[in-house]
């Protein structure tokens, strides 16, 4: 679902794991940028990481 706020999308997913498949397609194209996210907080990107493989 997308909202507009202040005339900039905000988009908002009906289940998280729509949110990480989402994620991990961005980073998937861009792998350098998801390593500094695993080592500050692994747990949050454990998800978005396993979907990229």
């Amino acid at each position: 679902m997308v909202a507009l706020i202040d005339e900039r999308p905000v988009y908002r997913f009906p289940h998280r794991m729509f949110q990480e498949y989402m994620a991990a397609m961005h980073y998937y194209a861009k792998p350098g940028e998801v390593v500094p996210l695993l080592k500050e907080d692994l747990n949050r990107w454990r998800e978005v990481y396993a979907l990229m493989a």
